[in-house]
């Protein structure tokens, strides 16, 4: 019985995935770094902790950033974004959806055409669009 949970739990552990999982890189206008650069520096990060040692993930992940929803918006929306940002960052407080959500339906009023400055700023205040 206990070699079989060995067993088990060595066929487990051979099929697990390692994963380094990255959140809030923020990125802003005023310090433009490119995904190159980013890339770059996480294989430069990653190839000295396997000089430490410490094996590299099979996967990376990277999510997250407020700042980085400005950079992915059209012009109009990337203003309006700039003026509300207080308002936005208590809007999302830690919620990763939020700011999805809230890109999401910017993305569709400026596809709309719906990108006058009143639109999009009514758009940022209705909680309905962090959902």
């Amino acid at each position: 019985m206990v070699c079989a949970a060995v067993d088990e739990m060595e066929a487990t552990r051979r099929h697990a995935v390692t994963l380094l999982h990255l959140s809030d890189i923020h990125r802003t206008r005023d310090d433009q770094v490119s995904n190159e650069e980013l890339l770059n520096a996480l294989q430069a990060e990653l190839a000295a902790h396997a000089d430490d040692g410490v094996p590299a993930p099979q996967a990376v992940v990277i999510s997250g950033g407020l700042a980085q929803l400005i950079n992915m918006l059209p012009g109009p929306a990337r203003t309006s974004l700039v003026l509300h940002r207080e308002h936005i960052t208590r809007q999302v407080g830690g919620r990763p959806n939020a700011a999805q959500a809230l890109r999401a339906r910017l993305h569709e009023d400026c596809a709309r055409g719906d990108d006058s400055e009143a639109a999009l700023s009514a758009r940022i205040m209705d909680e309905r669009s962090y959902r």
